[in-house]
Parts: C-alpha cells; structure tokens; sequence
C-alpha cells in the first residue's frame, strides 16, 4: 500500500536517494544541531533494548551508521543497510575511524527487497529510516521474513507530540526554523522542507502499529520520547511466522 505523505516530488525512490544522497557530507552535523543534541540520547535508549541473545543485528535505512556504531560497540555483528552509496560512504569512514569494520558489514539495497535470507537475523533497528519508506507495508513484511521466530524489531521514528506545551514550541519550529536552518547548512532546501512534510503527515504511532501486526509482528509495545516527539516501536516477529 502506498501512503500519500511524501510531497509528490520526492514519491520516487530513486529522488528520495539522490536527496540523501547529496546531504551525506553534513548528515550527522545536521542530525546533532538541528535536535540539539537530543538523538544521540534517542538512539542509546534505543540500543539499550536489544535483547542480550541477539548475535546478528540488522541496521535497516542505516544512513551514516551512527546507530550501528553504537550498536557494535556493545558487542554486537552488524550488519548496515541503505539505498544511498554516498552514505554508506560516510558511515565505512566512521566504522574504519572506529576499528569496527570487522564488525560492521554494510550493503547498498533497497530496504524493500531485502538481499538476507528467511530468518537470518535476531534484531532489526532503525532510526528515522521508515518514514522513508515508499510501501511500508512491504518494508515491514520484509523486515518480519528475515527476522528469526520470536525476532526484535526496535524502531526509532518521529511523531507528533502530545503534550500541549511541547506542540506550542516544537510545530514553528518544525515548520519555519528547521527548514530555514537546514537549508543554509545543508544547501539543499527541498531535503528539509520534505523532512518537515513526512513528519508532519506520517502516519499516527497506532496505525504504524497495525500496519506492522498486519506484516508479522506481534502488538507494538509504543515508548513515547520526549514529550512524544519521536516514537520507540518494541515488537517481536510472531512465532510460527515463515
């Protein structure tokens, strides 16, 4: 099924890459200002919750792999994937920079047709990577094949935030400062105008809920961060799932 909350420009997968593509450079920079700093937390909750047995971890939409990184660092193989060859580049400097690239393995593929076999990892992460997703019932039912019975997948994505105080500030912000701030350090105006556009219009945390029930996943445990600013989806492969 295909959801209408990409502006029309960037619908095609092959935009969305060359979007991010051409950002790659100032990813991380852009990532860290323009939360001030808060994803950094985000994302350790996020490890935090890998489950002890997981041997082989699947960073999926993996960006510049700060997120693999992390996760290598608690002694986990990993195993990174993106559609963007410039970002998987600036993530191969950081894991080499980190003496992890004999533990971090990364792949350029399309997060839809994912190239693992049935069952070949324990957990599935990601951070900000569904949003882009064009089918995302194809991409979590991809993400329930190759996890194990009984899998883990940990999912770190924007929301709309619910308390009242938190929507005063956060939406003019969402919607005026960060475009404008992204831009002049970027140089690339449409990437955070659609950035704003996909949050703004993803779908609410329940209906990503069913959609990932209705793909092989047992009901979503949702943690909602920082007043409700980022959702943290929890849900394990349901066991009998092929």
């Amino acid at each position: 099924m295909l959801y209408d909350y990409s502006p029309m420009a960037m619908r095609d997968v092959g935009n969305i890459r060359e979007m991010f593509s051409s950002i790659s450079g100032r990813y991380d920079l852009l990532n860290h200002l323009l939360s001030f700093n808060i994803d950094r937390r985000w994302r350790k909750k996020l490890i935090a919750m890998i489950p002890a047995r997981s041997r082989l971890v699947l960073d999926y939409c993996c960006g510049t792999s700060d997120l693999g990184i992390l996760a290598a660092k608690s002694e986990k193989s990993i195993i990174g994937l993106d559609f963007s060859h410039e970002m998987l580049v600036e993530g191969s400097r950081k894991i080499l920079k980190e003496g992890l690239n004999h533990t971090v393995c990364l792949i350029e593929a399309d997060a839809h047709v994912l190239p693992l076999k049935d069952g070949s990892v324990d957990t599935i992460m990601t951070a900000f990577g569904i949003r882009n997703l064009v089918d995302l019932e194809r991409g979590f039912s991809e993400m329930a094949r190759v996890l194990t019975a009984g899998g883990t997948a940990l999912i770190i994505e924007f929301s709309n935030p619910t308390n009242i105080f938190i929507k005063m500030l956060y939406y003019p912000y969402l919607r005026f400062l960060l475009p404008l701030f992204g831009t002049l350090i970027s140089g690339n105006r449409n990437a955070y105008h659609y950035l704003t556009s996909t949050i703004m219009a993803f779908p609410e945390p329940e209906k990503i809920r069913q959609i990932m029930e209705k793909a092989g996943f047992e009901k979503a445990n949702l943690k909602g961060l920082s007043g409700g600013i980022v959702t943290l989806y929890i849900a394990n492969k349901r066991t009998g799932e092929q």
